[in-house]
């Protein structure tokens, strides 16, 4: 390596897929990385994403390419219009704020193109046969691998993917994972030091996410809600909530059966997801990055439990170690106790984010020895 010449990092995460939380783990550890002294890029995972999609007929591409005629000219032409500019916004924050490599031909293109090699965060770990793909464990290089908070995001580790993940996490330098649940199932099976690291988007301040936002120009109050799957008793006691509140309700449109509900309907990119977040006099949300802007940016909120914990598809588990870290358990409704919400005290933010602080130092430490050692 020449003298001044700044090392390489290629890190592998999910960037094809258009999800709010994606695209800000993405950047966010893109900067950090960038902050250490490396040049950072992110590796395109569109052709693997291609890969496992199943092969269709040439009928049921026809079929499916008149129903999609059919939904935009006769049925909720306003849901198709605004899923449309969302997927506008997604490409224009990925060209302003996100550095991908989408160039790479095979796996010794990719391999000679970089120094080493991180895996991101989000949920590449997760153990489906529907997700699992060795390109998310880096198994096309030899050379130095570092894992920074990917999630396992389950409650329970399949046999079958014991002993081809195992061999694949051997080559890894460093090992960490986002939540103590998904450490315990990896350590149960593999030999390597796992740690628990944040999430990357816990690794930059909210002053430093305030640097990409435009502050909201909302004149009045208003109730943000972002429910990453849809249900009823929830939507039902945030459309109340905020009628008895008498403020303007807004919703990222996840499904079409949220327009009735909505005051003001948000299809939204990442960059417009934060100053939403930003601007709410209350949030509420099932979702993890959700939840993580809403104590970056120190906002009332709630978070819905997505799964019941009988579910064997369960997710929980990096919601309940984000909030058993932050002393914040009674801001995880579950729908039995809803009738909780409106005793709910305000909650210390400089507590929490003292205890941010020094969590976020050690997650950066751990990063920093990884890359340099």
């Amino acid at each position: 390596m020449r003298i001044g010449v700044k090392k390489k990092i290629g890190t592998v995460t999910w960037i094809t897929y258009y999800n709010f939380g994606t695209f800000l783990q993405a950047y966010a550890l893109q900067q950090v990385v960038t902050n250490l002294g490396f040049d950072s890029f992110i590796i395109s995972d569109e052709s693997i994403v291609n890969q496992k999609k199943p092969k269709r007929s040439i009928y049921f591409c026809l079929k499916c390419a008149l129903y999609r005629i059919y939904k935009r000219t006769f049925h909720n032409n306003s849901y198709a219009k605004g899923s449309c500019r969302s997927n506008i916004l997604y490409k224009q924050f990925a060209d302003s704020f996100l550095t991908i490599d989408r160039t790479w031909k095979n796996s010794d293109d990719l391999n000679q193109r970089y120094d080493m090699f991180i895996c991101g965060s989000d949920q590449i770990w997760y153990p489906s046969t529907e997700i699992f793909h060795p390109f998310y464990y880096l198994a096309f290089t030899d050379k130095k691998k570092i894992a920074y908070a990917p999630s396992v995001g389950s409650s329970s580790y399949p046999e079958e993917f014991k002993s081809k993940v195992k061999s694949l996490l051997e080559s890894f330098s460093s090992i960490s994972v986002r939540e103590e649940k998904g450490a315990d199932l990896l350590r149960s099976f593999a030999s390597k030091e796992i740690t628990v690291a944040l999430d990357p988007t816990l690794l930059l301040s909210s002053e430093q996410w305030e640097n990409i936002i435009h502050r909201s120009t909302a004149t009045e109050p208003y109730i943000l809600c972002y429910l990453l799957t849809y249900n009823q008793v929830y939507i039902d006691y945030v459309y109340s909530y905020a009628k008895e509140k008498k403020m303007q309700l807004r919703i990222f449109i996840t499904s079409d059966k949220y327009l009735s509900y909505a005051d003001k309907p948000l299809f939204a990119g990442p960059k417009e997801f934060l100053e939403e977040i930003h601007g709410a006099s209350y949030f509420f949300t099932d979702s993890f990055h959700g939840t993580i802007f809403s104590i970056q940016y120190r906002k009332r909120f709630v978070t819905f439990k997505r799964f019941k914990e009988t579910d064997g598809k369960n997710q929980n588990s990096r919601l309940t170690n984000l909030f058993a870290i932050l002393g914040l358990e009674d801001y995880f409704i579950s729908e039995e106790r809803l009738s909780v919400i409106a005793q709910l005290p305000e909650i210390e933010y400089n507590c929490v984010h003292a205890i941010l602080n020094e969590e976020r130092e050690k997650s950066i430490i751990f990063l920093s020895k990884a890359l340099n050692s």
